[in-house]
């Protein structure tokens, strides 16, 4: 006895198209609505939590890549131009060659940044195990107090929060 060959059902409707959306369509759009806001909001905490600066505090220095870096003295410039003097001390036990774009100088008010406009003595590579000090000038152009709040390193990338500065 052999079985009749079974027969599908005919439709209307062309076949994959039901009347209600796959869960594939529903994990779709709940991953767009919901993934936006992480990637917008999350994902740049997340990133600036693993690879933030580190912050050295006033009196205290960086030692890490071959480097000794510290903050000696801040001190305003009333003359024009009106700015704000930091001297910090390099002891390099390697090479370290920085220039005037790798450092920043952070205001409190308005919350700014100001990039370094000279350097005494002018900036060149500095050789491995020599100790120098250097001056950095940042110029303010906007009127009322100047209220430095830290001093931005681009490479190494360190964050040192300034003393009060000299008048």
């Amino acid at each position: 006895m052999s079985e009749a060959p079974r027969r599908r059902p005919v439709t209307d409707e062309p076949e994959g198209a039901g009347g209600r959306p796959g869960c594939l369509k529903i994990a779709a759009l709940l991953g767009i609505v919901i993934g936006i806001p992480i990637g917008v909001f999350g994902l740049p905490l997340a990133l600036n939590s693993i690879f933030d600066e580190p912050t050295i505090a006033v009196d205290d220095r960086y030692l890490e890549e071959g480097l000794r870096i510290e903050v000696v003295s801040v001190e305003t410039v009333a003359g024009p131009p009106r700015g704000v003097l930091v001297t910090i001390a390099v002891l390099a036990e390697e090479p370290w060659a920085p220039s005037l774009e790798d450092f920043e100088l952070e205001l409190v008010e308005p919350d700014e940044r100001i990039a370094a406009g000279s350097a005494n003595p002018r900036l060149t590579q500095i050789a491995e195990r020599e100790e120098t000090t250097i001056t950095l000038r940042f110029s303010v152009s906007r009127a009322g107090s100047i209220s430095p709040e830290a001093l931005h390193v681009a490479d190494p990338k360190v964050r040192f929060e300034l003393p009060e500065p000299l008048p």
